[in-house]
């Protein structure tokens, strides 16, 4: 009966030894990794945050619209067109007429 409990403690202990080895391991993989992100950001500069704000959201929405009505008729001119010289043609044509149309729709 002793000899079943000293070995399943011991067995026990050889259980918590090996998680805690575990633990150590992936603690020790973390910690270099952690390292090396470090050392990468540290070669590149920090971005800059975009602007906040109801003006700048504003003018992120306006962008979204215009760039979203340049992307559909971009698409229907491929479709209607089938033809790679009409595609640029009305490539150039939107990229000229992108701040005429957006003082039209959105200045007040």
């Amino acid at each position: 009966m002793a000899k079943e409990r000293a070995q399943r403690r011991a067995e026990r202990e050889r259980e918590i030894a090996a998680r805690a080895a575990d633990r150590s391991a992936r603690a020790a993989r973390a910690a270099r990794r952690q390292a090396l992100i470090g050392r990468l950001r540290g070669l590149f500069p920090a971005g800059r945050s975009r602007p906040t704000g109801v003006l700048a959201a504003r003018r992120r929405a306006r962008n979204r619209v215009l760039l979203a009505v340049a992307g559909l008729v971009q698409i229907a001119a491929w479709f209607l067109g089938r033809s790679f010289a009409i595609s640029a043609l009305v490539l150039v044509f939107t990229l000229l007429t992108g701040p005429v149309l957006s003082r039209l729709l959105f200045d007040r």
